[in-house]
């Protein structure tokens, strides 16, 4: 187990690496308020050259804080418009499902409602959900489905999704049948036709959507719990889509795993107005770094989010 280590002693370890400081002092305080660990061993990696673990000549302190708060404000944009996403998203996939299941108001708890290569998922789905309506209709407090329950004796699924995780509703999409999930993807194709200021466009596929929601979840996930998303790679090579990857000049034949590549597929799920204020407050942050830090650096960060230079 390493030993603890006084934010003087950290300072003697950093400088025996090779880093300079501009302001000691604040230096000392920025370790204090954020952490050693948090702030060093995240951010170091652009700074330092790898055989000898010794920063680079030209690298201070300053350097390493800008880049952390970096990270820190543009996690802060991302988390918000997600927060929107969520929304949108929740909205429409209970729309079509309740549109599509208007008589039976139950049947999300029924494992035929699901594609049946879906079954064992399913299942635990249904039991998921009948335990989301048990714990409410017992608590204490009162609520929305202890509401309907006494008064309409059911709990419908447009009550049920505002209960429900992001997670949640992220596998319940997936475990639909087709036709609504092709559905829920006609629907949010709206956003993308604003966006992108076309009004024929080819048609949203509930693959891209599927994908593209999921990495979007794993950036909330990150900005959420305040992990470093530099250099983050999503799970999900998003399918290409041509009226939106062309614009951005990315080929098909690109790799589409990186935190630009899941910004750029949040204009399916965020009016222009949300997106295009999303885009603007992230270039902000982008073009401030640009003139905190050298620019052999700066590319660096940018490189790791996968924007262009």
């Amino acid at each position: 187990m390493k030993p603890f280590k006084s934010i003087d002693e950290q300072i003697e370890i950093l400088r025996n690496r090779n880093l300079n400081f501009k302001n000691l002092e604040r230096a000392k305080s920025y370790l204090l308020n954020y952490n050693y660990y948090n702030v060093i061993n995240f951010y170091s990696k652009f700074f330092m050259d790898k055989d000898c673990n010794l920063y680079y000549d030209d690298v201070y302190f300053e350097d390493i804080m800008d880049v952390h708060l970096f990270d820190k404000e543009i996690k802060a944009i991302i988390f918000k418009a997600i927060m929107e996403i969520e929304r949108h998203f929740k909205s429409i996939l209970s729309y079509n499902y309740c549109n599509f299941f208007k008589d039976d108001l139950y049947s999300y708890l029924d494992v035929k409602t699901y594609n049946s290569k879906y079954i064992v998922q399913a299942t635990d789905m249904a039991y998921k959900l009948s335990k989301i309506i048990l714990k409410n209709e017992n608590d204490k407090k009162y609520n929305s489905i202890k509401h309907y329950i006494k008064t309409h004796n059911s709990v419908p699924f447009w009550i049920l999704v505002d209960y429900l995780s992001f997670g949640d509703i992220i596998y319940f999409y997936k475990y639909l049948n087709d036709k609504i999930r092709n559905s829920v993807a006609a629907d949010l194709s709206n956003f993308i036709k604003d966006n992108l200021s076309k009004k024929n466009i080819k048609p949203v596929s509930s693959k891209l959507i599927q994908n593209a929601i999921w990495n979007i979840r794993e950036l909330r996930n990150i900005t959420a719990h305040n992990n470093i998303l530099l250099g983050f790679k999503c799970s999900n090579d998003l399918p290409f889509y041509e009226d939106l990857h062309i614009k951005y000049n990315i080929k098909k034949a690109d790799n589409r795993q990186s935190v630009y590549n899941s910004i750029l597929s949040m204009q399916f799920f965020l009016s222009h107005e949300q997106y295009t204020k999303l885009f603007s407050e992230i270039e902000e942050k982008i073009i401030n770094l640009k003139y905190k830090i050298p620019d052999k650096y700066f590319k660096k960060i940018i490189f790791s989010l996968g924007f262009p230079e």
